[in-house]
């Protein structure tokens, strides 16, 4: 931004020195022409440069848009769990959220983030005090990565114009049916992860370079426990997203 506005100040000062240095080696303009051609060069110069510079990049910067994927139940999809051998060892329920770049740039560098949690208590909402943010895995399969035979995991990406992209919120698992799993990058050994049966509400953003980072809060409802049959699921585990924090 500093450079932007460097060049859109410095720009006419020189247009106008350009015009003063002109108009002072000569006695008289004796040519109406060059004297309005000299300044109208001036002027467009100036709007060219405050187009280039700034008009045009916020025309064309990347939008991200937070929403619902689609599925059936809302938010959350039935998933085979397997161990490292392959062998499937349960049924699992993730929350998927769908983030979109609706802009005509690629957003460079983004990262969802868990940035506040609140939980139903005795009719109340109480907001978890001291919460530490922190990044939640991308979903569909692409929270991993191989970088020189390393497998990592991945934190920011960049997100190409109208690809969908899902952000994994948390899970309930037949291998623990008493606990719902927050999907975070890093376990955090002083803060929560894991929840008991209950209400709660979680508030997501997404961070990256040159974008207003969009911000959606999502209500999770599990009344407890979590088979195979997705059914019985639906009847106890519910997702919605608004957009205010809960009061």
């Amino acid at each position: 931004m500093i450079k932007k506005l460097f060049i859109c100040f410095s720009v006419p000062v020189v247009s106008i020195l350009s015009v003063l240095l002109i108009s002072s080696s000569c006695k008289k303009w004796e040519n109406p022409l060059i004297a309005a051609g000299t300044v109208g060069a001036a002027i467009a110069a100036i709007w060219a440069i405050i187009y280039i510079e700034i008009l045009r990049p916020n025309f064309d910067r990347p939008k991200l848009k937070i929403g619902e994927p689609g599925f059936k139940p809302s938010f959350y999809r039935q998933a085979p769990e397997k161990n490292r051998a392959g062998q499937q060892v349960g049924i699992g329920y993730y929350i998927n959220i769908l983030l979109k770049n609706t802009g005509k740039r690629t957003a460079k560098n983004c990262q969802p983030i868990l940035t506040a949690m609140w939980k139903l208590d005795q009719g109340n909402w109480q907001k978890a005090e001291n919460w530490i943010s922190v990044g939640l895995r991308w979903g569909a399969g692409e929270d991993q990565y191989y970088e020189y035979g390393i497998l990592k995991t991945r934190e920011e990406r960049n997100l190409i114009p109208h690809r969908p992209y899902y952000v994994s919120l948390g899970r309930i698992s037949t291998q623990d049916p008493k606990t719902f799993e927050l999907l975070q990058v890093i376990i955090l050994n002083a803060q929560d992860n894991r929840f008991e049966p209950g209400e709660y509400c979680f508030e997501i953003t997404v961070n990256g370079e040159d974008i207003d980072p969009p911000m959606k809060y999502f209500k999770v409802i599990w009344r407890g426990e979590c088979t195979q049959n997705l059914e019985e699921v639906e009847q106890r585990f519910f997702v919605s997203m608004q957009d205010n924090p809960p009061v």
